[in-house]
């Protein structure tokens, strides 16, 4: 139960970590997928940033929200190496 979402947000928000509201159903996301999307919006809001220092912040702030989605993804693999029943199951 999701309560106290916003639902009428646009496609693409998160509702909480791993559900996102797209285009007007909630889709649930790993959470390798949901710390690349914050390394793209940190990526895109460097795009468009005029002060150097912080551009640079945002990019620091892009490349750990990546190495925690590699970690992620690591972490997922080796589990799914220990436990390959459990994912056919779903």
């Amino acid at each position: 139960m999701l309560t106290g979402a916003k639902l009428n947000q646009p496609a693409g928000h998160y509702v909480r970590p791993g559900i996102a509201w797209m285009t007007g159903k909630l889709t649930v996301t790993s959470k390798a997928e949901e710390y690349r999307r914050h390394a793209e919006e940190c990526l895109d809001a460097a795009e468009v940033i005029r002060n150097a220092k912080e551009r640079a912040i945002l990019l620091r702030i892009a490349h750990t929200w990546m190495q925690l989605a590699e970690q992620e993804d690591a972490a997922a693999a080796q589990q799914h190496r220990a436990h390959p029943a459990d994912d056919e199951e779903e």
